[in-house]
């Protein structure tokens, strides 16, 4: 599939969302009583599922600046990454997603540039268990990227997949603590994912949030562990903003970085099928 094929697929969905929400009847579904919950701005993903009927879109940008002690820079972006989560039962979202991806490099006057679409990715998220005394709210989310639907040079030799078990708890109405543990299976090693974030409330529809992640490569040594600060910041319980600011701790050997810096913005909405 070529990158005209991926927007064409992209714009489609889009005007069908748009289609079933303008033939919406709000008898069916009471917006009123839900609040948007997505996965962003933070590494960790919600233990949250969408609810039956509702269809959310989540669009995003991101920048990540890395300064090398040979003096080469290089800029990774993606604008727009978009993830697309439709609540088809009470217990279960399918999801669908990929980024407009922009590799630059700068190695003294030489700046190399590489774009395109990376891998569709399609996936469900299931919820495992409700939240009950220390026992944490579980969910299971399973993605998994098509190597040919996507720019032609950013295909991959095979599909890749990923998993993430999802766990939260509520301290106190005010604070909350989510963490996720998975893998992820690449083309030439395996990944390991941990994230941990502790997350407050201090207003209604403000959460304000602090957060380590680290992935750990089968093929190298030691690990990148990253800190990062976030907002989140919903608009008539319908509209989210997010903006987050992050960096490198510590890297594997083999990476050899000075220094990485990375910072995105978000807008999130949903939309509403008809019965």
């Amino acid at each position: 599939m070529n990158l005209k094929s991926i927007i064409q697929i992209t714009l489609r969905i889009f005007i069908l969302t748009f289609h079933l929400s303008a033939q919406d009847n709000t008898n069916n579904l009471n917006v009123e009583q839900y609040s948007i919950s997505t996965d962003r701005p933070s590494a960790s993903y919600a233990s949250t599922i969408t609810p039956k009927g509702i269809f959310i879109t989540e669009l995003g940008y991101f920048n990540q600046l890395t300064h090398y002690d040979n003096q080469l820079k290089t800029s990774d972006q993606t604008l727009p990454n978009f993830m697309f989560r439709h609540g088809i039962h009470e217990h279960f979202e399918l999801r669908l997603g990929t980024d407009y991806y922009q590799n630059t490099i700068k190695s003294g006057p030489i700046t190399t540039k590489t774009s395109g679409f990376n891998p569709l990715n399609v996936g469900l998220k299931l919820h495992v268990h409700d939240e009950k005394g220390a026992i944490p709210q579980t969910t299971f989310l399973g993605q998994l990227q098509l190597a040919e639907v996507a720019s032609s040079n950013f295909k991959r030799d095979r599909n890749q997949a990923f998993f993430r078990f999802i766990l939260q708890n509520t301290l106190s109405e005010k604070i909350f603590v989510l963490y996720n543990l998975g893998m992820n299976f690449n083309n030439f090693d395996n990944q390991y994912i941990y994230t941990l974030m502790l997350g407050l409330v201090p207003i209604n529809n403000l959460t304000l949030f602090l957060e380590n992640f680290g992935i750990k490569s089968s093929e190298l040594s030691g690990m990148d562990n990253y800190a990062h600060i976030g907002a989140v910041y919903v608009i008539q319980k319908r509209y989210q903003l997010d903006a987050t600011l992050g960096y490198l701790i510590t890297q594997n050997k083999e990476w050899n970085a000075n220094n990485s810096l990375f910072f995105q913005l978000g807008f999130s909405t949903y939309l509403r099928f008809c019965k």
